[in-house]
């Protein structure tokens, strides 16, 4: 049996506190990385920034052929990947289309890639929301697995060159001045 003044464990008085208090500042640590992530403050530039504009040829919901190539070396084009049933693509098309009207005079074509809805919803959508947008229908994710969409909204900008400047993923607070910026740019 052990004496009251010997120490019932082999660990020193202070290590305990000191273990609770790198587990605390590792978390927060994490945590703060974590929040500038998904921020977008440290993330990686996309793969496709930087990279020739893959073309394809998609059927316009009003039943036209469209082919990228055709707007390669005059126009900037925005291509929002999107579908009726993602809250944020329904924030984000309504903007988009404000844009295309403003925009389209300098320079810039737009088109709403949907993926994979039915045509009527997507007309359903866009009247009840009171949206003109040029919509592209890609039911076979052909564009989209071009483009490497995995989530959506995906906004992949087009310079005048055929390359890819600008990726979006997703749609919240701050987007829309973000893509304007790099509309602006593209467009000088």
């Amino acid at each position: 049996m052990k004496s009251p003044e010997e120490p019932q464990d082999n660990i020193r008085p202070g290590t305990l506190i000191r273990e609770r208090w790198r587990q605390i500042v590792l978390i927060f640590v994490g945590m703060v990385v974590a929040v500038l992530f998904l921020g977008g403050y440290l993330s990686m530039p996309d793969p496709l920034e930087g990279k020739f504009a893959k073309v394809f040829s998609l059927t316009s919901l009003d039943g036209k052929k469209v082919n990228l190539a055709d707007h390669l070396g005059k126009d900037v084009v925005l291509l929002d990947f999107w579908a009726v049933w993602c809250p944020p693509c329904r924030k984000s098309v309504p903007a988009l289309a404000k844009i295309a009207e403003e925009l389209r005079p300098k320079g810039l074509a737009v088109y709403a890639v949907n993926q994979q809805d039915a045509p009527d919803a997507v007309r359903s959508f866009l009247k009840s929301e009171n949206v003109d947008v040029n919509v592209l229908m890609d039911p076979e994710s052909v564009a989209g697995d071009l483009y490497g969409v995995s989530s959506i909204p995906k906004m992949v900008l087009i310079d005048r060159t055929g390359t890819v400047v600008f990726v979006q993923k997703g749609y919240g607070p701050g987007a829309e001045s973000t893509l304007r910026k790099a509309i602006g740019k593209a467009l000088k």
